[in-house]
């Protein structure tokens, strides 16, 4: 589940960032403080999960002297200004994982999850000693929990409503099984220990030839998965009657890929035009000015992309 996590990560990780980067986490720490506590139509659809972001929001927050104050307590060890501080701030990680899900329903549990662990991890690390705000250095952890998070469900992308969760429900039904028999069940138990039919239990358990797994679970360094791409690439050119002169490249897809090819098409006389609107186009011009001129014909950057 952590795989897309550094788990190195310390607070001299935050202290070596850029001032720009921490300034920019000081203004979504801002905005998410500023954000309106109405629940959307999305959250009125979660029903798990309403009476808890209704909850939160409730939660009064801390003043720059009850933080301080509740951090020099911690520091001596009492347990409760640590919780305190903990549910004092699960907005803030809320705020994140609602961005990160992106009215998704069906992964916003585990954003919420994950930036809830982010937000406790934030506070064992935090040193209040540096002057920085609390809430400032959690959202550089939060964000990052989350949207790594995002990047590890994406690999379950155009799943039909529902099925997600029936994944979730057949593997843990396997893995209590498996501790309880000492070896992997047969798909003929799992069915039957979730009261559904065979064929939903083979539907969530994709598995690829006789390797016992799918492909998403395979390393990409292990020969079943070298195997897999040398016969992609041998079918390739042969469709494409490609010679062994030229290479057969895989890369991966999403508009990153873009920041770079972009540009390099469709630069005029060495420059481009850029409207900076978000995270997205932000990066987007950062990566084509490394190739041409850059012109930032227009950006919300100053107010936190708002408009």
């Amino acid at each position: 589940m952590k795989e897309f996590m550094e788990q190195e990560d310390s607070f001299s990780d935050w202290k070596e960032l850029p001032e720009t980067e921490k300034a920019a986490c000081e203004r979504e720490s801002q905005a998410a403080e500023r954000e309106n506590t109405e629940v959307d139509d999305s959250e009125k659809r979660i029903y798990r999960t309403e009476d808890y972001l209704r909850q939160i929001r409730q939660i009064p927050r801390l003043t720059a002297e009850e933080e301080r104050s509740l951090f020099l307590r911690l520091a001596e060890g009492e347990e409760t200004a640590r919780s305190k501080l903990i549910v004092s701030n699960l907005r803030l990680a809320a705020y994140f994982a609602r961005k990160a899900a992106d009215r998704d329903r069906d992964i916003l549990d585990d954003m919420i999850q994950e930036g809830n662990i982010a937000l406790i991890e934030a506070v064992d690390r935090f040193d209040a000693s540096q002057g920085w705000k609390f809430s400032t250095y959690a959202v550089h952890r939060i964000k990052k929990a989350v949207f790594n998070e995002k990047t590890r469900q994406r690999r379950l992308i155009a799943l039909p409503p529902g099925f997600l969760e029936r994944i979730r429900e057949v593997e843990k039904a396997e893995a209590e099984l498996e501790m309880l028999y000492g070896r992997k069940p047969t798909e003929e138990q799992i069915a039957y220990r979730l009261k559904i039919p065979v064929e939903k239990v083979k539907e969530a358990l994709p598995v690829y030839g006789e390797t016992g797994m799918s492909v998403m679970e395979m390393s990409h360094r292990s020969p079943m998965y070298q195997a897999i791409i040398d016969d992609a690439e041998a079918r390739i050119r042969a469709l494409m009657h490609i010679p062994d002169t030229y290479a057969v490249l895989f890369l991966h897809g999403g508009a990153t890929m873009q920041f770079v090819s972009v540009p390099l098409n469709l630069g005029v006389k060495g420059q481009a035009d850029y409207i900076d609107s978000g995270n997205f186009a932000h990066g987007a011009a950062c990566e084509a000015a490394k190739y041409l001129k850059v012109n930032v014909v227009a950006s919300s950057w100053e107010d936190n992309y708002t408009y």
